[in-house]
């Protein structure tokens, strides 16, 4: 997180770095203040409760979220900080890759990146958040408010579609400005890791809880019943996987929008048609 330390770069920007420690056991709260980061230890604390804290604390102007086993792109903040001159820009985002584990070590890849790299709320909802490819102000969260602690996997999303919602100017960067390493251990994008139950639950909860806002423009509503629609289908399967389709949350389904599985033809052929072209090009 921006904000601490200080550091002089060749752009002229200074940037400080700031370490929220959930109780790690290896020694990383010694090895970040050995470079002169600034740590606060919050032992036992969620991703999105560390990130809270960090966002609290931050003392600078800009702001990025750098996971612990992910990096930067080259020259990322350069770039984001310079779309960010403009006074007017609220919020940058790059590109981001990932990169996987071989046994030659860490290889590049493009899965899990946008094709564009600009933000509306369609794109947010239907393709990768990618908040960590991000550089926004401290006023927008002074502005929209923090990371909602209830969603604990989906409150990235959350957060920029809300921002979105309440008018966040925006801008995107044609480079990588943040590259995540898929493994095992992972937290927050790992090897092909199947959709949680929670995970889609709580897409469909805020969801329905932004629908429901009186001052919705015709294409904001038309993305989020596109996404709500996706979602419902989602949630059908998972449960009809495990024999357990539920009647009360298909009828709320229905309920925040009875022509749901009409809204969910488009994104479902959309995810069908990357996935065959990933199939093909592989």
């Amino acid at each position: 997180l921006a904000g601490g330390l200080r550091q002089q770069h060749a752009f002229g920007e200074t940037f400080g770095h700031r370490v929220v420690d959930g109780g790690s056991t290896e020694g990383s709260p010694r090895i970040a203040q050995s470079t002169g980061a600034m740590v606060t230890e919050a032992p036992g604390s969620s991703i999105y409760q560390a990130i809270n804290i960090g966002l609290a604390r931050a003392q600078g102007d800009f702001i990025c979220l750098l996971n612990s086993d992910d990096r930067l792109g080259e020259n990322a903040l350069a770039h984001l900080s310079a779309a960010l001159a403009d006074p007017a820009i609220e919020l940058a985002r790059g590109r981001a890759r990932v990169e996987h584990r071989r046994d030659e070590g860490w290889v590049l890849s493009d899965d899990g990146a946008p094709h564009n790299p600009s933000l509306s709320l369609r794109s947010v909802l239907l393709e990768p958040a990618n908040i960590n490819a991000c550089m926004f102000r401290a006023s927008l969260v002074q502005r929209i408010g923090m990371f909602d602690l209830a969603y604990p996997i989906s409150a990235d999303r959350e957060w920029l579609a809300r921002a979105l919602l309440d008018g966040a100017h925006t801008t995107p960067i044609n480079e990588t400005t943040y590259v995540y390493r898929a493994h095992a251990e992972s937290v927050t994008i790992g090897m092909r890791k199947p959709a949680t139950m929670q995970w889609v639950r709580e897409h469909l909860a805020f969801t329905r809880q932004f629908l429901r806002r009186p001052d919705l423009r015709a294409s904001d509503r038309a993305a989020l019943l596109a996404f709500h629609a996706k979602e419902s289908a989602h949630l059908a399967s998972l449960q009809l996987e495990r024999w357990e389709l539920s009647g009360r949350e298909l009828g709320e389904s229905f309920a925040a929008s009875p022509l749901w599985p009409l809204h969910a033809a488009g994104p479902l052929a959309a995810i069908a048609a990357r996935r065959l072209k990933r199939a093909f090009s592989s």
